[in-house]
């Protein structure tokens, strides 16, 4: 057990308040600690239960603790502590593995049960929280970044051509795959049982929740369903004030976050910190509405320029990322987080009323084109090579590439054929043929098409909505929240993904969270409680950033670094002369490229440069 102390070392980041390690034969748990519930040592992790046969080690919230540890309580249970990680240890010893069914939060644990013999993981519902592991026959390692894991020198660094092929494609890596072949994630919603036998390994992972696909009563009015989504967001909100350290807000200016600043301010009672980033001269540019409402709700508002972004920063993050990540978005939220972090412990974020609610406007095109969807892939080519050609000389080339993506993808890329950055004629050009060879072997199916069979029953609007709430929701803007602000020991928290708000609005009909191009019709009727129409009501930017003008500005030295021949031949992903035609194509014209394709590329390249793999 002398590698637990390394793998610990390396997410200090994560927990600075405390550290524990716990070694029992073949078993060792390690934790550090970031004090939000019971602030006293008795929080300490690794954690027993009464009878010390049961040992924790926890990382999240579980909102509802107080009202599971009453229930617990009523059948007899004994607490030490406040803590809400004793309250999960009392639940396993009375519910078993179904002890998951009762929280409510976001939680990534292991419980090593010393009389059983076996070793019980859960990731919370929709993938708040990661949790990446490595099984063989007989050694199994888990933690809650695979930075851990490499400490571990019989973990093989070998690159997952499948996971590079979806990285290309999607800007991340989905699970249950990670960039390394050796090491998985545990999907969201899923626990893992793994049994100790004297001879090996045995696991056995379960799916103990997913999203409804059923509608629930249609026959309720609009007015009664807009209440109750009120009172099921009002509930979350209130459980996630729950802290013993000061809780802060991420403000955007967007109707998500806005609506999360008044909900909490009117539950808290108090004026809450808020926080966000601007870049000042760009048509980017929201502080001008986060600052207005922060006004009005007369919260403590901080903001924080990110146009000053440095090579230094950039690197910085490259260094941090355990896997490659071109979501750029990511670099505003390490700052915005490191601002916070500053000030408060713990943060509310707006994350996931997009995937929930219907914010996304191609969710209304996924409706309108579904019957040219319908057609055979070979139909639906031929048609995207003639709006190409037609659409390429009057808009440019990014434009013509995107009907290709959004025409002539498989089926069950639905969602993803709209935000894909890369499709598979495009890899075809830019992947050198050695990995064009082993991308081909890695084919089969692959978590997109399983999660779509679940679902294709649906209308077009719901299928939509449900594969960014299974895809883009848990392996992008989670992984990029839970990252940048872990990275700066900030505890992010986000109520639009309670699941029982969850449960009731992906119950609903399309057309309650979306009419026409009118998206999160039910969100906006309850925010306008709240909020004046000009938020309500103002046209959705997301959250963009400059690119371009990174690539161009302050990044333009590591970019020159990137693509020259010689770190794309020491890469040995790309095809050199193709990826350098993309550059200097995108340099001199714009128009004629999406810039993300650079951003992915830039992003692998200097992450393969910064972090030591193979490639077999």
């Amino acid at each position: 057990m002398d590698d637990l102390r390394p793998m610990v070392n390396s997410l200090r980041h994560r927990g600075p308040d405390d550290e524990g390690t716990y070694v029992e034969g073949g078993v060792g748990l390690g934790h550090n600690r970031l004090s939000i519930i019971d602030l006293s040592p008795r929080g300490h992790q690794p954690m027993f239960d009464e009878t010390r046969t049961s040992c924790i080690v926890f990382n999240g919230e579980i909102y509802n603790f107080r009202s599971l540890r009453q229930q617990l309580a009523s059948l007899g249970v004994r607490f030490r502590t406040e803590s809400d990680t004793e309250v999960i240890l009392a639940a396993y010893r009375h519910y078993g593995v179904e002890c998951v069914a009762q929280m409510s939060g976001m939680f990534a644990f292991a419980i090593w049960d010393s009389v059983k013999r076996t070793l019980f993981l859960a990731r919370d519902r929709l993938g708040k929280k990661p949790l990446f592991f490595h099984a063989s026959n007989d050694r199994f390692a888990f933690s809650s970044e695979p930075k851990a894991l490499l400490q571990l020198r019989w973990i093989q660094r070998d690159l997952d051509p499948a996971a590079v092929r979806e990285f290309l494609m999607l800007q991340y890596v989905p699970g249950p795959m990670s960039i390394y072949r050796s090491i998985r994630r545990l999907l969201p919603g899923h626990h893992l049982l793994v049994h100790v036998a004297e001879d090996r390994l045995m696991y056995e992972e379960s799916e103990y929740w997913r999203a409804p696909v059923t509608l629930v009563d249609t026959r309720a009015n609009e007015a009664d369903i807009i209440q109750k989504v009120h009172q099921l967001l009002e509930e979350s909100v209130g459980l996630r004030l729950v802290s013993d350290v000061e809780v802060g807000v991420l403000l955007s200016g967007g109707l998500d976050s806005s609506l999360v600043v008044a909900l909490a301010t009117a539950l808290a009672g108090k004026p809450l910190k808020t926080f966000s980033v601007s870049f000042k001269g760009s048509t980017l540019d929201e502080s001008m509405f986060a600052a207005g409402v922060a006004r009005q709700l007369g919260t403590q508002h901080h903001e924080l320029e990110a146009n000053d972004v440095t090579s230094e920063l950039f690197v910085g993050i490259i260094d941090h990322l355990d896997e490659p990540f071109a979501d750029p978005a990511c670099i505003p939220t390490y700052m915005v987080a490191s601002l916070a972090s500053r000030y408060v412990k713990v943060v509310l974020s707006g994350e996931g009323a997009d995937e929930v609610f219907g914010g996304y406007s191609y969710y209304a095109w996924e409706r309108i084109l579904g019957p040219v969807f319908k057609l055979p892939l070979s139909v639906r080519r031929r048609l995207a090579r003639m709006m190409s050609g037609l659409v390429s000389p009057l808009f440019g080339k990014s434009v013509a590439s995107r009907i290709d993506s959004v025409f002539a993808s498989e089926r069950y890329r639905s969602s993803t054929r709209w935000t894909s950055v890369f499709n598979e004629s495009d890899l075809s050009v830019v992947l050198s043929k050695e990995w064009l060879t082993a991308v081909g072997c890695a084919n089969g199916p692959s978590r997109l098409q399983r999660l779509y069979e679940k679902i294709e029953a649906m209308a077009a609007v719901d299928k939509a909505m449900m594969m960014d709430l299974g895809l883009w929701l848990p392996d992008d803007l989670l992984v990029k929240m839970d990252m940048m602000s872990m990275a700066h020991s900030l505890e992010a928290r986000t109520p639009y993904l309670d699941h029982n708000l969850v449960e009731y609005v992906t119950g609903l009909e399309g057309k309650m969270k979306m009419k026409g191009f009118r998206s999160k019709r039910i969100l906006k009727e309850v925010a306008r409680r709240y909020l004046p129409d000009r938020v309500v009501e103002r046209r959705k930017h997301g959250f963009e950033v400059p690119i371009l003008t990174w690539m161009q500005g302050p990044l333009r030295e590591l970019c020159e670094e990137s693509f020259s021949r010689e770190q794309l031949k020491k890469a040995e992903i790309f095809n050199v002369d193709a990826v350098q035609r993309l550059w200097v194509s995108g340099l001199n014209n714009p128009r004629a490229i999406n810039p993300r394709r650079l951003w992915s590329i830039f992003i692998l390249t200097q992450w393969l440069q910064r972090h030591q793999t193979r490639h077999n």
